[in-house]
């Protein structure tokens, strides 16, 4: 709450999401801790998990927050601390590897090294999620042994700061249900979403109906939705 607060006066807009309420007091955070520099990168496009989905686009306002921020706060006029907020999409892997190239050249990190860090990232993103995923099968298994309930609590990625998802996952926990979230689940099919009569075409949306259509085919297990929109 009271790093809410310190970014409070400088939110622009009164129905814009409580998660984007909270990034000004966050930035705020790193302002009075003297930063150096402050990367909060515009993200076009997330990863596209499902191969049938329309698109992968990020949530407008997460894509375009950066830009508020500047013109909200200015860190760099204000305090002396730049911003930087480069455009960058995770849909294509190279793409995305020569943004980050380009991006830290100016620091003097070269081609080579820049593409030694970013495979290097690649890989430990690909062995956490394989680890979650192993965690949360085992999570199942045990449930499935003793007929204990299990929940996929979805959400969007901010929905892991107790601040945002208000203490629910533990709130369930401690009612005897085990909690597991849409993104330790296994990969999505191929044709997850070919059925959809929606337009697929937000990243955290089709992560979300696909995961809705693997509960759906699984005879212990529930699913519950945090949604905190402002718009």
């Amino acid at each position: 709450t009271a790093l809410f607060e310190k970014g409070v006066a400088t939110v622009m807009s009164d129905n814009i999401c409580f998660p984007g309420k909270l990034v000004h007091g966050h930035i705020r955070d790193l302002v009075e801790k003297k930063v150096d520099r402050i990367f909060y990168p515009n993200v076009v496009y997330e990863h596209q998990e499902q191969a049938c989905a329309d698109n992968c686009y990020n949530c407008p306002v997460v894509t375009g927050y950066p830009d508020v921020i500047k013109s909200a706060m200015n860190p760099e006029e204000a305090s002396g601390i730049p911003l930087d907020a480069p455009a960058i999409s995770f849909k294509d892997p190279v793409l995305l590897e020569r943004q980050l190239a380009r991006f830290v050249k100016p620091f003097g990190v070269g081609r080579s090294r820049s593409r030694r860090a970013f495979r290097q990232a690649l890989k430990e993103q690909a062995r956490f999620k394989e680890r979650l995923r192993l965690k949360a099968q085992e999570l199942i298994a045990h449930a499935a042994a003793r007929h204990e309930p299990v929940v996929v609590l979805c959400g969007r990625p901010y929905h892991i700061d107790p601040l945002i998802n208000h203490g629910i996952p533990a709130l369930m926990a401690d009612m005897g249900v085990h909690v597991i979230t849409e993104d330790s689940l296994p990969p999505a099919r191929r044709e997850a979403l070919t059925n959809s009569r929606v337009l697929t075409q937000w990243a955290y949306s089709n992560r979300i109906m696909a995961a809705a259509e693997y509960v759906g085919a699984q005879e212990d297990m529930r699913m519950v939705q945090l949604t905190s929109f402002g718009c």
